[in-house]
């Protein structure tokens, strides 16, 4: 007969076995109390990264310098994505309270794209005034999101929870590095610019396994949804993007509206303080631009005394004025005479309460050809309002903000 030292073998292997039971029982505990809220909406967290991305690589420099038309719509689609991702971020805190936090931080992100669509531009005062605090609340925003994820794996699978631990650390210290580049250039030249190269290669590489590591903890959860739950997933996915999409063409199609004003404007030059010039202009035509202040407006602008802008000249003003100089087409015509000629650079709020315009010295030549310059140093320029020149130069200054002839009026 068989010695066993005196234990009973069936007993021992019940004991080595116990733990991994009672771990096995635990974990379908917790995966039957968290999938059916997290399998949900970890999934619709997962896909949102597409028009995500699609939206980065709308805004991306070197793609806005080539389609700059997509800028705005770039900007609109990321600020819809964001503000879905918070909404996802602050109902995934039923299950833990790490998530609400990571939510309000997405809110900053939110604020951060915000800001150019509201004309605020980068190196202003208030841009740095909202940047480091936004900057900050994204590296909490980081370590949130992640603990978060850690939070509900642990107990059911701690060797991915570990992996989102590690990747906060990565992260945040990857993004501490990329400041201390910044510094590091500015001393060292190439060596830094080497480094900030690493750092970024660094930041793309957790950019990666985020997203692999989102995808493995969308699924885990998800396979464990019951199906009358998990048939609700693309109702969910589609109501985002249509939310999405419904707020992109908000902004982005064309609002007509009808413009009928009769107001004072008074002419300046930049190189005599003296020269005042009243004008009585009208107004009439559709102004069409959307919220993002982009399309045009047709109609006629009379200038009391100018020939070139009497009543009888059809006017097409393209907003904004971004790239031309001149974004005002004129034309006339009658039965024997027919002109159209690109006469000045305007800005105006889309009621038409205000404008700015730059009045450049037009020249024909003998062969009736026609061309306008505009010197920036001697140039003239319109602004509605009455006479008042440190308070023309301040509101051509506000409306010409984000186009081409910002710098003219800047203080």
């Amino acid at each position: 007969m068989e010695d066993f030292g005196g234990k009973d073998p069936i007993r021992q292997e019940e004991t080595s076995l116990f733990p991994q039971q009672a771990w096995e029982t635990e974990r379908c505990r917790l995966l039957d109390e968290r999938a059916p809220l997290l399998g949900k909406w970890l999934w619709v967290l997962f896909w949102l990264l597409i028009p995500n991305g699609l939206a980065t690589v709308m805004t991306h420099e070197n793609v806005v310098q080539a389609f700059p038309a997509l800028e705005a719509p770039g900007m609109v689609v990321e600020a819809a994505a964001q503000l879905t991702r918070a909404g996802i971020l602050w109902k995934l805190s039923e299950v833990e309270r790490r998530y609400r936090l990571a939510a309000v931080c997405a809110l900053g992100s939110v604020l951060s794209v915000l800001l150019p669509l509201a004309g605020v531009r980068e190196g202003e005062a208030l841009w740095w005034l909202f940047t480091i605090p936004l900057l900050a609340a994204q590296l909490v925003g980081i370590y949130a999101e992640c603990s978060a994820h850690a939070a509900v794996l642990d107990g059911i699978d701690d060797i991915q929870a570990n992996k989102w631990r590690r990747l906060w650390k990565w992260e945040l210290g990857l993004l501490v590095s990329l400041l201390g580049c910044l510094l590091l250039v500015v001393a060292v030249g190439l060596l830094g610019a080497l480094v900030m190269l690493a750092v970024a290669v660094g930041l793309a590489v957790t950019a990666v396994l985020q997203l692999v590591y989102l995808y493995r903890t969308a699924k885990l959860f998800r396979e464990w949804m019951p199906r009358d739950l998990s048939k609700g997933e693309r109702g969910v996915l589609l109501s985002a993007v249509v939310v999405t999409a419904f707020v992109a063409l908000a902004w982005m199609l064309p609002t007509s509206r009808q413009i009928n004003t009769t107001l004072t404007a008074v002419e300046y030059r930049f190189d005599d303080p003296d020269y005042v010039v009243e004008h009585t202009v009208t107004i009439r035509g559709r102004d069409s631009r959307n919220r993002l202040g982009r399309g045009a407006f047709e109609g006629t602008i009379a200038v009391r005394g100018w020939e070139t802008a009497g009543e009888d000249w059809t006017f097409r003003v393209t907003f904004p004025l971004e790239e031309r100089a001149f974004n005002i087409e004129a034309s006339t015509s009658d039965d024997s005479f027919s002109q159209v000629r690109d006469i000045c650079s305007l800005t105006a709020d889309r009621d038409w309460t205000a404008f700015v315009a730059l009045l450049p010295e037009e020249r024909w030549g003998d062969d009736g050809s026609h061309s306008a310059r505009f010197d920036p140093e001697t140039g003239r320029f319109l602004v509605s309002g009455p006479a008042d020149r440190e308070a023309a130069l301040l509101r051509a200054a506000e409306l010409s903000r984000g186009t081409v002839i910002e710098e003219l009026f800047a203080p």
